[in-house]
């Protein structure tokens, strides 16, 4: 059920958004995701497979809208266009609001390996 999967990642990146990694849990992602403790724990039996899979999601958004907006570009435009979607000031696009979870990945990843490699891969 990839669709149960997807809606966990956003419910837990909302989680953590809002209430930042020390409140996060199995409890507050069901929560959040209007689903039981069982199913989040059916599709993510270790949290660090949740966190792994969340870190993938977002970097896929990350991809998603730089490939969109750089493909038509060369050059020193690559950059200026990079530049401003991560600061936040391209026209048109705006830049995903995760810098708290991405906090939360970096912090989890100092205890995690799983989650260092993933961060380090991406």
């Amino acid at each position: 059920m990839p669709d149960t999967k997807a809606h966990i990642l956003l419910a837990a990146f909302s989680a953590l958004k809002s209430d930042g990694l020390p409140v996060l849990s199995y409890d507050r992602i069901a929560e959040e995701a209007n689903l039981s403790r069982q199913v989040i724990r059916y599709h993510f039996s270790e949290p660090d497979d949740l966190m792994v899979a969340l870190c993938d999601h977002l970097a896929g958004v990350y991809r998603d809208r730089l490939v969109a907006n750089v493909q038509d570009l060369s050059g020193p435009l690559r950059i200026d266009m990079f530049l401003d979607f991560y600061f936040g000031t391209l026209e048109g696009q705006i830049k995903p609001e995760d810098d708290q979870v991405y906090d939360a990945l970096m912090s989890r990843a100092a205890a995690s390996e799983p989650v260092r490699t993933c961060l380090r891969n991406q």
